[in-house]
């Protein structure tokens, strides 16, 4: 049953999980999780993602520093000159209690 007050209280809570971190380089990143789950549980897979459709899989992190390193490292190797795919943005997939894999959070170049 579709209940939109627990939508929207849900909405409520996913918006005050959102923060701003710093990877080891100095990079800063926003974090917007998607769902109410451990974003590192065992092994979180990091794919770049691109607004018109493309995307490619960067990594795997078991870590928040983790990731944001990859992330960073990723983010500052595509160049346009160099890649055709410059990343837009960066999705953290990981499974759900089922073992189903799930978008979990978005991150962008804060």
């Amino acid at each position: 049953m579709h209940d939109p007050e627990h939508e929207h209280h849900l909405d409520e809570a996913l918006a005050a999980l959102a923060h701003t971190a710093t990877s080891r380089d100095g990079h800063r990143w926003h974090i917007q999780p998607l769902r109410l789950l451990t974003l590192f549980t065992t092994h979180t897979l990091i794919v770049m993602e691109q607004s018109d459709g493309p995307y490619e899989p960067v990594g795997i992190a078991s870590s928040q520093d983790e990731a944001l390193d990859l992330i960073s490292h990723d983010y500052h190797r595509r160049k346009p000159e160099n890649d055709d795919l410059c990343p837009e943005g960066y999705a953290l997939w990981n499974r759900d209690p089922n073992g189903h894999y799930r978008r979990a959070a978005e991150i962008t170049k804060a």
